[in-house]
């Protein structure tokens, strides 16, 4: 069955999507979700999807829809040892670090590993955005290490944040 989180996914423990999530709201961990390999997870189009603690693991395929927007907050993360793609004007943004106060301790900026597959699917006008969005500096702040593919079937990407992408490995 389809699981739909329109809500708030919370808790400490773990969540293993085997079959299909649809995703559009909060999960705030510090526990992980796992999109299982074989199992799929959508942001669907024009839908949020914050990741606002703990992390998100794809296995599986992962979908940004149309005007998307996936977050990966201040410090959560999110691994892609799976495949992702990303549709028009669609964006994986990060939260930025945040640095000690004397109540509480630093909160590294957002994070994403890949060693899988990142598609990003634009159309004319309306690129892919990873890392953050045009004019949005409150995060754009998404620290990228990319040791996969990542393949522009259509138009254009913009990249955002700090990334870290291992050289010829980018296809377009």
């Amino acid at each position: 069955p389809t699981r739909r989180s329109s809500d708030l996914l919370s808790g400490s423990g773990n969540l293993t999507v085997t079959s299909s999530l649809q995703a559009d709201g909060t999960a705030n961990g510090p526990g992980t979700v796992m999109v299982a390999s074989g199992a799929s997870m959508s942001v669907p189009a024009d839908s949020d999807f914050d990741v606002e603690g703990g992390s998100l693991v794809n296995q599986g395929s992962a979908t940004i829809g149309a005007g998307g927007y996936l977050l990966v907050d201040s410090g959560a993360a999110m691994s892609n040892p799976g495949s992702l793609v990303m549709d028009a004007s669609s964006v994986l943004d990060g939260g930025c670090a945040q640095p000690a106060t004397p109540s509480s301790p630093a909160i590294p900026a957002g994070a994403m590993t890949s060693s899988g597959t990142i598609t990003a699917d634009g159309t004319s006008g309306f690129p892919v955005s990873l890392g953050g969005e045009p004019g949005d500096y409150l995060y754009s702040c998404l620290a990228l290490t990319d040791t996969g593919a990542i393949q522009i079937s259509a138009n254009e990407l913009d990249i955002y944040g700090a990334a870290t992408l291992e050289i010829g490995r980018a296809h377009v």
